[in-house]
């Protein structure tokens, strides 16, 4: 009896504090404590709320950095000016010649290096040549009458160079070739007064020495292209030339920028004595300068050799 008179105080006590505790806080349906008295907390907060952190200053929150000073405007950057045409290799603007001349970059629409070739207008003796009969063919006009009939090579020439003059039974014929009609080649007879070296495009005569031909969808009749180093070239006559030349004809073979046949006349790019041939305009393995100019310079350059007609002293006269 003695002994359960202080065991069920004991008892009681404990009891009262178990109502206590279960009041303050039970466990969620997920196994997380949560408190009655606040608003429900996800797992990871309620797990915050019930760890005991000491008062620390690595538990202080740290201070906020200070805001990076705005970077300083700057001016905007200069623009270049953008040249209204780029020319090509090898110089914008050619050194002063030997005569004091030089080119402004606004004379100059195109530069290069030039691709040289000569042509010329043959004379050929037929009264020399020899073939056989069955090779001899005939050179006609538009109305397909024949002019002359030549041996198959003096042919082939005359084709070639554009032009020729063929000596026959003493007779002299001054042809031109001028096309292709009805798969036939047209050839027009050569004035001797006038144009009297040949025609170019347009009717434009040639002008030895100072004429181009050139690839006609590239450039146009008549425009001037400047080469230095023909400046102070001895020509036929003794005169000395000027580095112009202007376009007046087409080749079959002339393609492309910088690509230019040199007319040397009556005279063989093979003869020693063609001015051409010594610096060696000739050879398409030469490379030397040209300007294609233009303004009131190239007006000049066509004004002084006549063209498209002949001016009054060519360089072989």
């Amino acid at each position: 009896m003695q002994r359960h008179q202080w065991t069920t105080p004991i008892l009681t006590l404990i009891c009262l504090f178990a109502v206590v505790a279960c009041g303050k806080f039970t466990q969620d349906s997920g196994g997380s404590l949560v408190n009655q008295n606040s608003s429900s907390l996800s797992n990871s907060q309620a797990a915050e709320a019930l760890s005991v952190r000491p008062a620390s200053a690595a538990s202080a929150p740290a201070p906020a950095k200070a805001a990076a000073p705005a970077p300083a405007p700057t001016a905007p950057a200069h623009k270049a000016s953008i040249p209204e045409r780029t020319i090509e290799v090898p110089n914008a603007v050619p050194p002063s010649d030997a005569n004091g001349l030089r080119l402004t970059s606004h004379e100059i629409a195109e530069s290069g290096s030039v691709k040289p070739t000569v042509y010329y207008s043959p004379k050929i003796d037929e009264d020399e040549s020899t073939c056989p009969k069955g090779s001899r063919v005939s050179l006609r006009d538009a109305a397909g009458t024949a002019i002359v009939t030549v041996c198959q090579r003096t042919r082939n020439i005359c084709l070639m160079e554009g032009a020729c003059e063929i000596t026959q039974d003493k007779h002299v014929y001054a042809l031109n070739y001028s096309g292709e009609r009805n798969g036939r080649s047209v050839y027009v007879p050569i004035p001797q007064d006038g144009c009297r070296f040949g025609f170019g495009v347009r009717e434009s005569c040639l002008d030895p020495y100072y004429t181009l031909a050139a690839d006609l969808t590239k450039y146009s009749p008549g425009d001037v292209i400047y080469v230095p180093a023909v400046v102070g070239l001895e020509m036929p006559n003794g005169s000395k030339h000027n580095g112009f030349f202007i376009i007046r004809d087409k080749g079959r073979r002339i393609r492309g920028r910088g690509r230019f046949d040199f007319f040397t006349g009556f005279l063989n790019w093979r003869d020693g004595q063609n001015p051409f041939s010594r610096i060696g305009i000739s050879d398409q393995n030469t490379h030397i300068p040209y300007y294609q100019v233009t303004g009131p310079r190239a007006d000049q350059i066509r004004a002084q050799r006549a063209f498209p007609q002949l001016p009054a002293h060519t360089a072989v006269e």
